[in-house]
């Protein structure tokens, strides 16, 4: 019985051996190749990431978020392993979300950095065929009112806003221009 653990431990200190055997052999060991890559960057002073596909389906999804306090720091906080996000993307979206310019009540700025990041994914990607915003707190009425803004684009939209800021959530989709 002694011998039993001995024997498994060298076998499991063989193990990672194995690959570089392989490759010694002149066989090949491909490495897994990831469903999508991870892109982050700046534009206007607004941070964002994106969730960018091995093959893009010409769907994008921007995530308005919410009300941030000023004095948090700016972040496009897009965590890949959301479940929901990793589904769109394995089916072919482009996920993004901007950190906005700056925090606080603003509005204004959130829609043309939001504007700016979808400008930047199409000029790397090329013109997406459907582009739906989804956002919570103030990122729903961002969203909303980047519905209204273009009603004759606008082919769906739901939103639901209720009192004292405890739920607001907005989606709209855009089709393309014809």
């Amino acid at each position: 019985m002694p011998r039993l653990p001995a024997l498994l431990l060298a076998l499991i200190a063989a193990l990672p051996a194995l690959p570089a055997a392989d490759a010694a052999r002149g066989r090949s060991i491909a490495a897994p190749v990831p469903a999508f890559t991870v892109e982050t960057g700046t534009i206007d002073g607004a941070l964002y990431t994106a969730l960018v596909p091995r093959t893009w389906n010409r769907r994008l999804l921007l995530i308005a978020h919410g009300l941030r306090d000023t004095e948090m720091p700016l972040t496009a906080d897009l965590n890949p392993e959301h479940f929901a996000y990793r589904t769109l993307v394995e089916e072919g979206w482009i996920v993004a979300k901007s950190s906005y310019r700056r925090n606080g009540v603003i509005v204004a700025d959130a829609i043309s950095d939001l504007d700016a990041l979808r400008a930047r994914l199409a000029a790397a990607h090329g013109e997406p065929a459907r582009v739906i915003v989804e956002g919570d707190s103030k990122g729903g009425l961002i969203a909303l009112l980047l519905a209204e803004r273009e009603p004759d684009r606008s082919e769906e939209h739901t939103s639901e806003l209720q009192s004292q800021s405890t739920i607001s959530y907005a989606v709209f989709c855009l089709k393309k221009k014809k």
